[in-house]
């Protein structure tokens, strides 16, 4: 029994698939993939929550942390409630959605509003749900 609830344990995670993460600019509506710093107006990130019936169905909260090569999370200016509790600890996060699982593969988009120029170099993307990590990936701009 204890092997058993180690192993239903272990597979009652959500995952993400997919992932891919961008900059891009808005012209005539459109969103255009960018890679120089210095245009991106957004960040998208993009990625599919895997069916798993072992979940809880339920309201669930995405966090997707944005760092760049420096190692500073990006985060809105002031934002003083940007942080969310990981393995024991605080962690600051770029933004968050709520969703509805309901143990289907479900696919999401996120935008981080670009405040001020970006720096070139490579972004580190890491997805978070219900304390695990379940996704991550990397983009480069110039």
């Amino acid at each position: 029994n204890l092997e058993l609830n180690k192993k239903i344990n272990t597979e009652a995670k959500l995952k993400a698939y997919n992932i891919s993460s961008q900059g891009i600019r808005f012209k005539n509506g459109q969103e255009i993939q960018i890679i120089k710093a210095r245009k991106v107006e957004k960040i998208r990130t993009c990625f599919v929550i895997g069916e798993n019936n072992l979940v809880t169905k339920g309201q669930k909260t995405i966090y997707i942390r944005i760092s760049g090569s420096d190692g500073n999370i990006l985060v809105k200016p002031n934002d003083e409630q940007s942080t969310f509790s990981f393995n024991g600890k605080q962690i600051i996060f770029s933004m968050k959605k709520d969703f509805n699982y309901e143990n289907k593969s479900a696919d999401i988009c996120l935008y981080w509003d670009v405040i001020k120029e970006l720096r070139p170099g490579i972004f580190y993307i890491d997805i978070f749900v219900n304390n695990n990590q379940i996704g991550s990936t990397t983009f480069n701009l110039e």
